[in-house]
This record gives structure tokens, C-alpha cells and sequence, in this order.
């Protein structure tokens, strides 16, 4: 169990195995209040809750998000993580929904799997209460560079469509996201982009960009 609480707060923990995330390998991470954690430990607290930042260049980056809002950890709260031989799970318990003016609060979790390198997010309840209005939350993954092309919204399942207005009265994952990454010597020819061109219509369907965990 961290000691993890208030609003805007972060903890770098060390977890006790080597998870390869996008061709980088880490043992640590930083875990924020505000739903998200960073396999490279970057991010400020004081923009921690912007969570417009899952699909751009700015800090944190190798971001792995199963609700990135405003949040806050009260003495009602609990951070807490279990590192074990083959998985490493942070929850996040009863925290609020939001910073200020809200009484509902939220379960969720966010595991790693040794070996398979696959990352879960996991949905609990949303308890009875108050929300505020200003709730605007995403869910997904980035790779250290950011921007288009550089992450994967979760709700839409693309590197190239942004949620950022979730709000978990009418938004609450109804199911768990699962990210499995492109074993070696598979095809990663698995998504494309499709374009009907306005002008000359034309149908394009182009590979996508593959993220990776190297800067370009």
C-alpha cells in the first residue's frame, strides 16, 4: 500500500520484474492521483491533470492511463500496488471523481504482465454521489514521443481519434481495455488508415504509423 494522497501527487515505485513496453524495458514507474502512471517516471504534478496530454508531446510520456482526469485522494482513498514474479497491479480505490464539488467515487486498476508485456485496464464500480460537471476524462496508452501517430485512444481503438470528454455518470468502461503487444515476426500490417479523397474521390488506405518506445 503507497502513501499516495491529495490532489495532483505522484509516487515513483520500483516493481520486481522487467516489462518490455514498445521495445524499452522498465522496472519503474510513477504513479499519479490523477489516474495515470509513466513507465519513465516524467511528468510534473502541477499539470498532472491535464489529460489532454495522452496525445500530445508534452510530459508524462510513456503513459499508460485507465483514467486520466482531475482527480483527488482523500483519507476515504486508497493508492495501493502489488508487485509479484509475474504481474504488477496499481489500484486506484475510491478515489474521487473529481477534484472539487464531487462525492461519487471510482474503482479501477491498471495491470502489467511479465513475459507477455500485455497491459489491462480494469473497471470497478462508481459509487452514489455528487459529480461535477467539468469531468472530462481519456483513456489510453502513449510512447515516449507523443502526438499523432504516437498513442492509442482506447475508446476508439486509433492513433488518431482524441477522447477527452469522458465523464464517468454516462462514460464508465462497461468493459476492460486489454493492450497485447506485436509479437516478433508478426505483421504489423493490422491496421490501416482509409481516406476517401473529397477532390478526387479516390479511396487511400495507407498503413498506420507504428508507435514505438524510441525516440524518432
Amino acid at each position: 500500500t503507497s502513501s499516495l494522497t491529495g490532489d495532483n501527487a505522484h509516487l515513483d515505485i520500483n516493481f520486481s520484474f522487467n516489462f518490455n513496453y514498445l521495445g524499452q524495458v522498465y522496472n519503474q514507474l510513477r504513479i499519479n492521483t490523477n489516474g495515470w502512471v509513466s513507465l519513465n517516471k516524467s511528468g510534473g504534478d502541477a499539470t498532472s491533470m491535464h489529460n489532454l496530454n495522452l496525445f500530445l508531446t508534452d510530459a508524462p510520456t510513456t503513459v499508460l492511463a485507465p483514467w486520466w482526469d482531475n482527480l483527488k485522494a482523500d483519507g476515504s482513498t486508497m493508492i495501493s500496488y502489488v508487485s509479484s514474479r509475474d504481474k504488477l497491479t496499481v489500484e486506484w480505490k475510491n478515489i474521487l471523481a473529481y477534484s472539487t464539488s464531487a462525492t461519487a467515487r471510482l474503482n479501477f486498476q491498471l495491470i502489467l504482465y511479465q513475459g507477455s508485456n500485455i497491459i489491462e485496464f480494469h473497471y470497478g464500480t462508481v459509487t452514489s454521489g455528487t459529480h461535477n460537471a467539468a469531468e472530462s476524462a481519456s483513456i489510453g496508452i502513449k510512447d515516449v514521443t507523443g502526438g499523432m501517430g504516437h498513442f492509442v485512444d482506447a475508446t476508439s481503438g486509433t492513433m488518431n481519434n482524441i477522447t477527452t470528454c469522458l465523464a464517468s455518470p454516462t462514460g464508465w468502461p462497461s468493459a476492460n481495455y486489454r493492450f497485447t503487444p506485436i509479437t516478433s515476426g508478426a505483421s504489423e500490417e493490422v491496421f490501416h488508415k482509409i481516406t476517401l479523397s473529397k477532390t478526387s474521390g479516390k479511396l487511400n488506405i495507407g498503413k498506420n504509423v507504428r508507435i514505438t518506445g524510441i525516440s524518432e
